[in-house]
């Protein structure tokens, strides 16, 4: 997620550290509602649920704002938290719908990718609207979508994860 998210910021000629550090830090609010699921004894999520429809189910909420909410009481920018909180419904970030929209785009990356969560599959489909709202044309998804495949495969190949 954080290499397509970077990848798309080259694209859209924004800050690929910002796009990075959100793709990077977006699960916490996974990894924070595992937590309190475990804790609370919840029952697991089915496998044809999807996450957020599980999440507001149990937590009247989605990770995407738990996200934000642990990355404020971490002190990350108010910018992050906003970029994090707007990972599903990016016109909901206010005045960071730009980058929030660049986050979602890059979920669509993900997915294509195949790194996408097996809860969220479907959410995030390529749209003219979202893809323009992140700053690409639509010409250049297809070129990013290339690029990013790229840069994972690189990443993999520095990590020695293939």
């Amino acid at each position: 997620m954080a290499v397509s998210a970077e990848t798309i910021a080259t694209y859209a000629r924004n800050d690929r550290s910002l796009a990075y550090l959100a793709g990077i830090l977006h699960p916490v609010g996974m990894v924070a509602l595992d937590i309190a699921a475990q804790r609370r004894h919840l029952p697991a999520r089915q496998p044809d649920e999807r996450l957020p429809d599980w999440e507001y189910a149990h937590f009247g909420t989605d990770n995407a704002a738990i996200a934000a909410r642990v990355l404020r009481h971490w002190k990350f920018p108010d910018t992050l938290s906003a970029i994090v909180a707007g990972r599903y419904l990016p016109g909901a970030a206010g005045d960071q719908t730009g980058p929030a929209s660049l986050l979602h785009v890059a979920s669509i990356l993900a997915e294509k990718l195949g790194g996408g969560l097996a809860g969220e599959r479907g959410l995030f489909l390529p749209a003219v609207d979202r893809i323009t709202a992140a700053g690409l044309r639509w010409d250049e998804f297809g070129d990013a979508e290339v690029d990013a495949a790229q840069n994972l495969q690189r990443t993999r190949a520095m990590l020695n994860l293939d």
